[in-house]
């Protein structure tokens, strides 16, 4: 019983002495705590961006109205969101069929219930022969929008995040990531900023073929030549491969 009292006795004097700090030792512990938290708010707003600068291009998530209305409100075309990549000159990222190397980009989103969006849509890409190889992709600039589903029951504002993930390619290859995020007022809304951008986007996106048009690969020397055919007997386009 007596060693459980000193040992309590022992205890509370380590306790008092270890927070019992001289003014010079406070004003210390003071500055550290302040600079942690300095740290830690500016982690949180370097988080939660809509553009990221990375090594050889910028990636934003944009969007192609200021605001956004539920499905039931919008019965043609419902809005986008989307990744913009600015490349430095010589740099790419990939399409969709990358070809004999590389990744497209990709991301996870982060929704709020009732909110959900749809695959990124790739817009047609440009050859990119490297020595033997053919890959496929983008340099300069380019849009990957998709289409954003807001439910009846959702109001105030969307947020919206993303975690995207990328490969950049000029002789080598570098990956990179970033954390975006957007946040979109639901009511009515008007054209955004990035709004020619997604029309100029969507007027590059592969079409579907018309029903009684018909893909016809020949072997000829060398290669194939692919024929598309939208009227039988006749070639609209023909393309050695």
């Amino acid at each position: 019983m007596r060693n459980t009292r000193l040992r309590a006795r022992w205890m509370r004097r380590r306790s008092i002495g270890r927070w019992n700090l001289s003014p010079e030792r406070r004003l210390r512990v003071a500055l550290i705590l302040t600079l942690i938290l300095t740290m830690v708010a500016f982690c949180t707003r370097g988080d939660a961006q809509t553009s990221v600068e990375a090594r050889h291009l910028k990636v934003s998530l944009v969007a192609d109205r200021t605001a956004v209305s539920p499905d039931a409100s919008h019965r043609t075309v419902p809005p986008h969101v989307g990744l913009l990549f600015d490349l430095e000159p010589g740099w790419h990222v990939y399409w969709t069929n990358a070809g004999d190397s590389g990744e497209p980009p990709a991301v996870k989103w982060n929704l709020p219930t009732g909110v959900t969006v749809g695959p990124l849509q790739f817009p047609a890409s440009k050859r990119l022969p490297l020595g033997p190889l053919m890959d496929f992709g983008y340099e300069t600039q380019v849009l990957f929008p998709a289409e954003l589903h807001v439910s009846e029951n959702v109001t105030g504002t969307v947020a919206i995040a993303a975690d995207v993930n990328w490969l950049v390619c000029r002789q080598a290859c570098i990956p990179g990531k970033a954390h975006l995020s957007l946040g979109l007022p639901v009511g009515t809304g008007g054209a955004s900023e990035a709004a020619p951008l997604f029309a100029k986007t969507f007027a590059a996106l592969p079409k579907v073929l018309p029903a009684p048009a018909q893909a016809v690969f020949t072997r000829v020397p060398g290669g194939f030549q692919l024929a598309v055919l939208t009227e039988i007997g006749r070639a609209s386009c023909r393309e050695r491969v």
